[in-house]
């Protein structure tokens, strides 16, 4: 998750080997809307949706 486009984990040393970063499939998501909603029954399936819609916008590429 990131707020801007600096985030902590990707200046670390071992960024770079992680699989999913390796792969492709790191999905960001902004962290003021999904972590004040994330709380919330309809805050979860908002944030479940938008990672389908990622996942989905990328395989039709």
């Amino acid at each position: 998750m990131a707020d801007s486009d600096h985030n902590v984990l990707e200046q670390s040393q071992i960024w770079n080997h992680i699989k999913a970063k390796q792969d492709g499939n790191v999905y960001r998501i902004t962290t003021k809307q999904s972590y004040n909603e994330a709380f919330f029954a309809l805050g979860k399936k908002a944030m479940l949706d938008q990672i389908a819609s990622e996942i989905v916008k990328k395989n039709q590429k």
